[in-house]
């Protein structure tokens, strides 16, 4: 049973009905392999093979147990930032950003290629500081070398390194994971210990990364149950591969954007596209959902970006209210955490009846509703949806990466263009 729905209220089912032949000439051609760039979807044939084979997450976890059979505190990440990005929001949809059991968990301590000198000089000397009396490790992830600026600072951290302990005991808790290629020609010379080495597919697009070893060995390592996700992942996919009366939620999320492209283009304007958190569980991934469609929507003059609600509304939301043209809002939203709260009994004394028996969760509900209700009333120009989660457990979130990967395509292929 799928944990999360997408709920449009742009066309109807007549539009489904006269539009039935084209979506599913979208899915065919998906199936067939009939579109551009077609063979980098290895992606999801490395995703299904972790389901099929649990010799793959067996991989994964065995390098995990190794790292904390080295009790470290610490362990410093050199990646790309895109990379981050995907990790972080992958950690905040399940953990949240207040882990209850972070205390139990080695600490991660990102360097990426978007931050200052200044920030990661800083970052560098703060892990030095903690060398003293931590144990810390130091994890490379390949595509580091492509990017100068990574590249010097890793090796500028391997000298520091160096200078405080043994060469066995460097070794030892220095770390890579990534593809066998890139480890050859640029990380061989450093005689890592085998068990400290996790190569990834060479198969593997850099857009699609989150289901392979390069991301789930983070998300294992903070306590994510990866078996899980990817069955998340399998639910929506199965959707657009074996034929089912349910039309794929990707698919669904494509024509959306697609739609209200067409509609809501005026060329002497921008069009605005919002993926707007309605928790702060989600913060991230909708920050990555922004991103990844930046690329896909920048040439029509559209502007793709996050906002965080009912937070930002006090700074944007009568910005976006008043006179608003042209705007896409795609709310996320959950409807049971793994933690939800209600108000005291002093909230209820002090403003009557309101609140009474409401929830964190239903009261975020309650002023999404409100809020969308005055945006389409005031704004006849715009357009919203609704991707609502049941959860922010693992299946979900695979299942919501499937829905991102693959509407990514499905809109690419809508729209003529590549999607990788």
């Amino acid at each position: 049973m799928s944990n999360v729905n997408i709920k449009n209220n742009n066309y109807d089912k007549n539009y489904l009905i006269e539009n039935e032949r084209f979506l599913s000439r979208q899915i065919s051609k998906i199936v067939s392999l009939d579109f551009d760039r077609s063979e980098n979807i290895a992606f999801n044939d490395i995703a299904n093979s972790f389901s099929k084979k649990n010799s793959g997450i067996k991989h994964i976890v065995n390098f995990c147990d190794n790292i904390y059979n080295l009790n470290l505190d610490y362990l410093l990440i050199l990646t790309p930032s895109d990379l981050k990005i995907s990790i972080l929001a992958c950690l905040d949809f399940v953990l949240g950003k207040q882990d209850f059991n972070e205390d139990k968990k080695i600490k991660f301590i990102f360097i990426d290629e978007s931050e200052s000198s200044s920030s990661i000089d800083e970052k560098i000397d703060y892990f030095f500081e903690k060398v003293r009396d931590n144990r810390v490790g130091l994890l490379f992830i390949d595509e580091i070398v492509k990017n100068e600026k990574l590249k010097k600072v890793g090796q500028n951290l391997i000298i520091k390194f160096n200078k405080f302990s043994s060469h066995f005991i460097v070794k030892k808790y220095l770390f890579y994971v990534g593809k066998r290629s890139l480890f050859s020609q640029n990380y061989e010379n450093l005689n890592l210990l085998k068990e400290n080495i996790l190569f990834s597919s060479e198969d593997i697009h850099n857009d699609y990364n989150i289901f392979s070893e390069n991301v789930l060995i983070f998300l294992a390592l903070k306590g994510i149950n990866i078996s899980k996700l990817i069955d998340g992942y399998e639910i929506e996919v199965n959707k657009i591969f074996f034929k089912t009366s349910e039309m794929p939620k990707s698919l669904d999320l494509a024509v959306s954007l697609y739609e209200a492209r067409n509609e809501l283009f005026v060329e002497e304007d921008t069009q605005k596209i919002f993926f707007v958190a309605y928790d702060d569980f989600l913060i991230n991934i909708s920050k990555l959902f922004s991103i990844k469609y930046q690329k896909l929507l920048s040439k029509y003059r559209a502007f793709c970006d996050y906002l965080h609600f009912p937070r930002q509304i006090y700074s944007v939301g009568q910005i976006v209210l008043n006179g608003a043209k042209n705007i896409f809002m795609i709310y996320l939203t959950i409807n049971n955490k793994i933690f939800d709260f209600q108000f005291s009994s002093n909230l209820n004394d002090n403003y009557g009846q309101d609140f009474e028996n409401y929830t964190l969760n239903e009261m975020k509900r309650h002023s999404k509703d409100v809020f969308d209700n005055n945006f389409l009333s005031l704004n006849p120009n715009s357009k919203s949806i609704e991707i609502n989660l049941e959860n922010n457990k693992e299946q979900t979130l695979g299942e919501l990466l499937a829905i991102l990967y693959w509407s990514k395509i499905f809109y690419s292929m809508i729209s003529s263009q590549k999607a990788f």
